[in-house]
């Protein structure tokens, strides 16, 4: 559960700061609300809303999970209780 909770931190983390980056209104509304959605836990509407259709953000979200699971995997973290 510690490896999934990095992904959807990443994914979050890039919309939002796509949400940041973009000067479109629409995006700029549709970002912030799954931006936040997906640090909660839902990450379909941030990858599949934001994410894919910008690219960058997606790559940086991968990398960022990937650099996240490895220090998880590294440090030997544990979930006690999910």
């Amino acid at each position: 559960l510690a490896i999934a909770s990095c992904n959807n931190v990443a994914q979050g983390g890039a919309t939002l700061c796509a949400m940041l980056r973009t000067h479109d209104k629409k995006l700029k509304s549709v970002a912030a609300t799954s931006g936040i959605s997906a640090l909660l836990g839902i990450t379909e509407p941030a990858m599949f809303g934001v994410n894919l259709k910008l690219r960058y953000p997606f790559y940086g979200a991968m990398l960022g999970s990937a650099i996240g699971c490895g220090y998880v995997t590294l440090t030997n973290v544990l979930n006690i209780s999910p």
